[in-house]
């Protein structure tokens, strides 16, 4: 039963023309053979052809039962409605406009508001489980705000805790880099030599900075470019590894390039390159994290042991912040140990305790912007709604159920808010980049979608 059903449907919908002609054929026979019958029994034609007319409903009317019947009334009606659909909003240019406008915008700004909170937050970072990667960091007593660890913390706490399997660390700065042409100031991360091999980041080209370089104070000389840099700076040109160029007026060795992927590990913004911490105190002699326990500016990120929860490995760091305070009992005196989910601590250097908070609070407020936006939208709708009166009353007298007339207006609500979804795509494409060329302090670009 079925399959005859979908197969008279098919028939009906790829020979159409050819169904429409039989169905005239046959309809004009029956009423002309009817007509005959009447003219015989002595009625004049002209009385005949009324009669047929009455007794048969209409023409029109019985060939919407036969489509009714194949099953192609539906599809039928929907293109008439698709039809009649684009030649109203053509009729009101400015209607469909404002509409399609209101909804672009709502969608664009959410969509654009959505990006820089999955930038920050939402979206993993290209590293081996990004799920188990966290960060340590440390608050005083009394203080409301998370902070970084200075070098010797880090190399105590590495040494000292048993709950994980390697910690890093790294410190952002600005550099002034030069080619030969004039310097241009880039984001750079001072790193330990662990670093990339803790994440689990492979080079473009060349090799990445490895665990045994950087042990020494000004040792290893090595930078590593990010892949955005390489392609700006230097054409993406493969022999650049083994290139010398000067940062911050020092000579760096080019020994390979980050993968494409790889933007950094700070979402807000997106480095240029990668230099062993070995280096920082020769190239910013005011913050020497190599060896002064209260320059407390090195990020840590770190991956726990399988099985051993974040209360766990907080535990264990606590217990070596107990004893290093008792070594170091001016510099190391109160402090508490944190382990924070990597994804929540992105952002900033300084992780605030209010940030799930923060960003909650602006994904609520991208959902408020597109939810004014389809209040808006349907006000419009209703009042454009009130002045259709007479229309639908017409089309109802000329025999519309409210069935087909709601058909109508879903469509038409339908297509409007598909051309508002197209164009609302656009506007959020738009603005993403935009948001993504905005240059911070420095000449610097935000991090962005790629």
């Amino acid at each position: 039963m079925l399959w005859s059903r979908l197969r008279s449907w098919m028939r009906g919908t790829l020979k159409r023309s050819r169904l429409e002609s039989e169905m005239d054929a046959e309809l004009h026979f029956h009423i002309e053979t009817f007509v005959e019958d009447l003219v015989r029994g002595g009625m004049s034609r002209q009385e005949a052809m009324r009669r047929a007319r009455l007794e048969f409903g209409g023409i029109d009317r019985t060939k919407e039962e036969c489509r009714e019947a194949r099953g192609v009334s539906l599809l039928d009606s929907l293109l008439q409605d698709l039809r009649q659909t684009f030649r109203m909003l053509r009729k009101n240019p400015g209607f469909t406009f404002i509409v399609v406008l209101t909804l672009a915008l709502g969608i664009g700004a959410n969509t654009a508001i959505f990006s820089v909170v999955n930038s920050f937050a939402l979206r993993p970072l290209p590293v081996k489980d990004p799920s188990r990667l966290v960060v340590v960091a440390q608050q005083f007593q009394g203080g409301s705000f998370l902070g970084g660890l200075s070098y010797p913390d880090l190399l105590d706490y590495r040494a000292k805790s048993d709950a994980f399997e390697e910690m890093a660390g790294f410190n952002l700065d600005f550099a002034g880099l030069s080619t030969g042409a004039s310097p241009r100031r880039i984001a750079i991360a001072y790193v330990t030599g662990n670093y990339f091999s803790m994440l689990g980041v492979q080079p473009a080209v060349g090799r990445l900075i490895l665990p045994t370089e950087g042990q020494h104070l000004g040792a290893d000389p090595v930078i590593v470019l990010g892949y955005a840099l390489w392609q700006r700076e230097f054409g993406g040109a493969p022999d650049m590894v083994g290139k010398n160029v000067k940062l911050n007026g020092r000579r760096f060795t080019v020994i390979g390039v980050a993968d494409k992927n790889f933007r950094g590990t700070v979402s807000i913004l997106e480095l240029d390159a990668y230099v062993p911490l070995s280096m920082m105190s020769t190239a910013t002699p005011s913050e020497n994290l190599w060896t002064k326990r209260d320059a407390r500016t090195l990020l840590v990120l770190a991956y726990p042991k399988p099985n051993v929860s974040l209360g766990q490995a907080e535990a264990s760091l606590n217990v070596a912040a107990a004893q290093l305070e008792k070594e170091y009992p001016t510099t190391n005196h109160a402090v508490n140990l944190q382990v924070i989910r990597e994804r929540l601590a992105r952002p900033t250097p300084s992780v605030s305790p209010h940030l799930p908070l923060v960003l909650s609070l602006f994904l609520m407020l991208a959902g408020l912007v597109l939810l004014v936006a389809c209040v808006n939208v349907a006000n419009l709708v209703l009042v454009r709604a009130t002045l259709r009166q007479k229309e639908i009353a017409v089309r109802t007298s000329l025999g519309a159920t409210p069935l087909r007339i709601a058909r109508l207006l879903v469509t038409e609500s339908v297509v409007l808010a598909l051309l508002g979804g197209v164009v609302g795509t656009f506007f959020g494409f738009a603005a993403s980049r935009l948001l993504g060329s905005i240059r911070l302090p420095g000449d610097l670009p935000a991090n962005r979608e790629r």
